[in-house]
């Protein structure tokens, strides 16, 4: 089972005392203990405290728009970012031509382009929809190397992590290193990929998102070399002697509430029994409500998701649909004899302003990068939060996109946050 056969996640090489670590993993200062903030996993030590600021235009130029013409989408983007920057992330509504962008895209730098199809996209003005936003990061003290494989593959899989690890053993001991995983989100195959990922470089930071296609559900795709493809997934290795910072957050808290899964279907993502009961049924009743309303109202769901405790946190586990049988569709994979937990929706709005305060109190930000369910956002616009939470990441200069799920550390989660803070250099 996927809670049972999966550890804990251990705390990375780079955010491991020296003496512990291989070759090259070692921070030049002490780290922030994994045990103080398990949501936080440090690559270096950040400064003190500053404000909340917009990218550094030195190393982090960003680009956002809702252009539908792709000549002029392409031309803008090679007029905004740095076409020398070592790497230049893009994330794309499924709206625009894919098999024309994809070789332009390609063509922005000449260092590493990575990119996905979105289920909406975040940047310099917030939330927007059916748009591209994309950010370059270019410095002396960044290397990037991107590697693509694919998802249903363990020997690809194989091959890349085996790639990685070779970087990482010959990485200079004043870098600090992380993933970016970008994975089709409709593959079914995100939960085995990170595992897989993980089993091999279980102590290198990894964060990602799964590509979204608008909520269609037809087709999501990841920028393979100059084309965009489905059944695909790109695991960039970002090297750096800059403070480097993955980070989780979601609004959501474990109750005392429990349910074992007593029947499943893992490979379909599909729970059939909870407590013995039909799915929904013993869902339901924990809620306090019957089958037809907890159908009836969604947000019930959102608001009340199941949760998986590993380790000492718990992840969520979303509901994506309940079938005519009772049975939940999960966006996540669940083995029977799991214990969930219900959780319970807490504000966002503090909770993430706090969050990202918290990482720029530790010193000025170059970069951010996000990956945000697009379950959140829907959660979001019901409460009529979204601008404001829009606005907050804007303000903290974040670039991402709206997920079908999202990769931290050994797993594939739901209605969360996660992301990836590159500090300034520590005299700039």
């Amino acid at each position: 089972m996927l809670h049972r056969t999966i550890p804990p996640p251990r705390a990375p090489r780079c955010a491991r005392s020296p003496h512990r670590s291989r070759a090259g993993y070692a921070p030049r200062q002490p780290p922030l203990k994994r045990g103080s903030d398990p949501t936080e996993v440090e690559c270096s030590s950040l400064g003190g405290p500053l404000p909340m600021s917009a990218p550094a235009p030195d190393i982090c130029r960003r680009f956002a728009t809702l252009q539908s013409d792709p000549d002029a989408v392409v031309a803008a983007l090679a007029d905004q970012l740095d076409r020398d920057a070592q790497l230049t992330v893009v994330f794309v509504s499924p709206r625009y031509d894919l098999a024309a962008l994809g070789p332009r895209l390609r063509e922005l730098s000449s260092g590493d382009v990575i990119a996905c199809t979105t289920a909406g996209e975040i940047g310099a003005n917030g939330f927007q929809h059916g748009g591209l936003v994309a950010m370059s990061l270019k410095s002396p003290l960044i290397h990037a190397e991107t590697w693509s494989f694919d998802v249903a593959s363990g020997a690809d899989v194989g091959r890349v992590a085996a790639a990685v690890d070779r970087q990482l053993l010959a990485m200079p001991s004043d870098q600090q290193a992380a993933g970016i995983l970008l994975i089709d989100g409709l593959s079914r195959h995100e939960e085995h990929a990170v595992a897989a990922l993980y089993a091999h470089l279980g102590e290198l930071p990894i964060v990602g998102g799964s590509a979204g296609d608008d909520l269609a559900f037809a087709s999501t795709a990841v920028l393979d070399g100059d084309t965009f493809r489905s059944g695909r997934a790109t695991l960039t290795l970002l090297r750096t002697s800059l403070p480097l910072t993955a980070f989780k957050f979601q609004h959501h808290a474990a109750t005392a509430k429990r349910l074992v899964v007593t029947a499943a279907n893992p490979d379909a993502r599909m729970i059939m029994e909870l407590d013995g009961y039909p799915a929904a049924e013993g869902y339901a009743a924990v809620l306090g409500v019957d089958v037809a309303e907890l159908r009836r109202r969604p947000e019930l769901i959102a608001r009340h998701p199941l949760m998986l405790r590993v380790g000492p946190e718990h992840f969520v586990r979303s509901v994506r649909t309940i079938d005519a049988h009772g049975h939940l569709q999960l966006y996540c994979a669940i083995d029977r004899g799991a214990v969930l937990t219900i959780g319970e929706t807490r504000d966002m709005v503090p909770g993430l302003r706090d969050r990202l305060e918290a990482l720029h109190r530790r010193g000025p930000i170059a970069a951010l990068l996000t990956f945000d369910c697009v379950l959140r956002r829907l959660e979001m616009e019901e409460a009529g939060v979204d601008e404001t939470v829009g606005g907050l990441l804007s303000a903290a200069g974040a670039v991402g996109f709206s997920t079908y799920g999202e990769q931290f550390a050994a797993l594939h989660v739901n209605q969360t946050l996660v992301g990836l803070a590159l500090g300034m250099p520590e005299h700039g």
